[in-house]
């Protein structure tokens, strides 16, 4: 038996509205929670100090400085890498077997679990290359880890700039370096940065 089309719509958005407010019930109780058990325990000695005792008493400062460290060192590497590989992928080359194999690899990269990418960074980097227990080991682990995702969605932010843009560039003579620079990655660059962004949250 079918349902009336416009209760089965009111049913389904009811339904849908359920689910998100069960999601933001959750969110914010997990947010007054940490905030509730942290707030009173959280002082300016805590985020300027050193741990003491293996990490059980003192602060988080070098923590904090050795994720920024990281993070930069990630981004440093990937980002070049990441948007350029995207450039090619969208302004240098047509589809063939080489940009299908790049995509396929980007591809399988995402999909590796983070332990298994740190178990290859710490036998490359830290053993094979013999850069040790150093910000540089791990950034270049990072980055390997956050390369696909800026490929693919710097891909796409490339793509979703109009071909029209591309098209008036190039009949007002620039070259195809300057409307990449000039153009196309000004019009994408909202894209690229949320990309970035949402790599360095994996």
């Amino acid at each position: 038996m079918r349902l009336n089309p416009r209760l089965e719509q009111r049913l389904v958005k009811a339904l849908l509205w359920g689910m998100t407010l069960i999601t933001v019930f959750v969110l914010l109780f997990i947010i007054v929670f940490i905030l509730r058990r942290g707030l009173p325990v959280l002082s300016f000695s805590f985020l300027t100090e050193n741990p003491h005792g293996m990490g059980r008493t003192g602060g988080i400062f070098s923590t904090i400085i050795g994720t920024l460290a990281l993070t930069a060192m990630a981004l440093i590497v990937a980002v070049p890498l990441g948007v350029g590989t995207a450039i090619f992928l969208t302004e240098y080359t047509w589809e063939n077997r080489l940009t299908r194999v790049i995509r396929f690899g980007a591809d399988c990269l995402a999909g590796i679990p983070s332990i298994i990418l740190g178990l290859f960074g710490f036998i490359l980097f830290v053993l094979k290359l013999g850069f040790g227990w150093s910000i540089l080991s791990g950034g270049l682990t990072l980055a390997f880890m956050i390369l696909p995702t800026i490929i693919r969605t710097s891909e796409e932010a490339l793509r979703s700039v109009p071909r029209s843009y591309r098209e008036v560039s190039t009949s007002l003579g620039s070259t195809k370096w300057q409307m990449v620079t000039r153009v196309v990655l000004p019009s994408a660059l909202p894209g690229i940065v949320t990309g970035v962004i949402l790599s360095i949250g994996r």
